[in-house]
């Protein structure tokens, strides 16, 4: 019976660890960023809407203009694309 509660208090102690490794990520600043991606930047294009908030989106002819906000950590890889200063 012991060596169970020891598998069960080993997991729960796991489970503790991975939210709160996890928790971090949920209170990430976002950054209000409006950019001009041409469609063959797909991969950030993708980017933005797995990992940003999208206030508005425009398809373009050349590429897609989207005003939202990101995470900190990814603003450095948008800031090429960059249509207005950065709030």
């Amino acid at each position: 019976m012991t060596k169970n509660i020891m598998i069960v208090r080993i997991w729960v102690i796991g489970l503790f660890f991975s939210i709160f490794a996890n928790a971090s990520s949920l209170f990430e600043n976002f950054i209000s960023i409006q950019v001009k991606l041409p469609y063959k930047q797909g991969n950030l294009i993708s980017l933005f809407h797995r990992s940003g908030r999208i206030d508005k989106i425009e398809q373009g002819v050349s590429g897609v203009s989207i005003k939202g906000a990101l995470p900190g950590r990814l603003i450095a890889d948008y800031l090429p694309f960059s249509q207005k200063k950065m709030s």
